[in-house]
Formats: structure tokens, C-alpha cells, sequence
């Protein structure tokens, strides 16, 4: 599996690139998981910086991908941030854009595909 990619740090927030495959968060499996690889970051680099130990780091996950796709992730690296950037998302302010890749060969260069998820709570599954 791919190694998360870091592209910016402050001492607010923590963006990377998710690779597809790696669950966001912890899940029933063994694999590596985004959030706790970003911990194991935030401790290391405390460490180097001679920082005393405070116990695990705080990271707050704002939004998912599922574990199939990648893409850039914005984690809040204190709870001031998090509660900005969640408000940013709850009123969309915060903006999103999404890339497929698409294979075979189509009519048309353009257009609109729209499909239906269907989210079920029992299984926690989305189809």
C-alpha cells in the first residue's frame, strides 16, 4: 500500500493525500489506517521537537473517503480548528471537487452521469 503524502502542516490543521486502498479511520480490519498513521506523525515530530509526552495527539477527522478512493483529506489538529472547519462543511462554505476516472469508450466527450447511493444503517454500507 501507498504511504500518505503530506502536502501541508500548521499548527491548526494537517492536509494529505489519502491512497486508495487505506481506510480513513479504524475499521474491523488490520490494515493501516489515515488517522492513526497521522498520529504516529504528530508524536514523532513532538518527540524530535522535545516536546513531553501528553498521551495520544488530538486529530479531528472532518470529512471521509471511502477506503476504495483517494484523494486530499483535511484533519484539525486542535479543537478550535476542527469546530471552524466543521462548521465550513455543515454550511458549505468548505468547497469540494471529485475526479473519476472512467474507462472504455463513450458517445459523447461531455455530459452529466448521475447515479443513486443507497446507504444502509444496518450494515453500515453504501451501495
Amino acid at each position: 500500500m501507498k504511504k500518505p503524502e503530506i502536502i501541508m502542516e500548521d499548527e491548526h490543521i494537517i492536509v494529505c493525500v489519502k491512497p486508495d486502498g487505506m481506510p480513513a479511520q479504524s475499521d474491523k480490519g488490520m490494515n493501516m489506517d489515515l488517522t492513526s498513521y497521522l498520529k504516529t506523525h504528530l508524536a514523532e515530530e513532538a518527540i524530535k521537537a522535545g516536546a513531553p509526552y501528553n498521551g495520544e495527539p488530538y486529530l479531528a477527522i472532518i470529512h471521509r473517503l471511502d477506503r476504495p478512493v483517494g484523494g486530499i483529506m483535511v484533519f484539525a489538529k486542535t479543537k478550535e480548528a476542527a469546530a471552524d472547519l466543521s462548521r465550513q462543511s455543515r454550511e458549505h462554505t468548505m468547497i469540494k471537487y471529485y475526479q473519476a476516472i472512467l474507462n472504455g469508450s463513450f458517445d459523447e466527450w461531455e455530459g452529466t452521469f448521475e447515479d443513486y447511493i443507497v446507504k444502509d444503517g444496518k450494515t453500515n454500507l453504501s451501495r
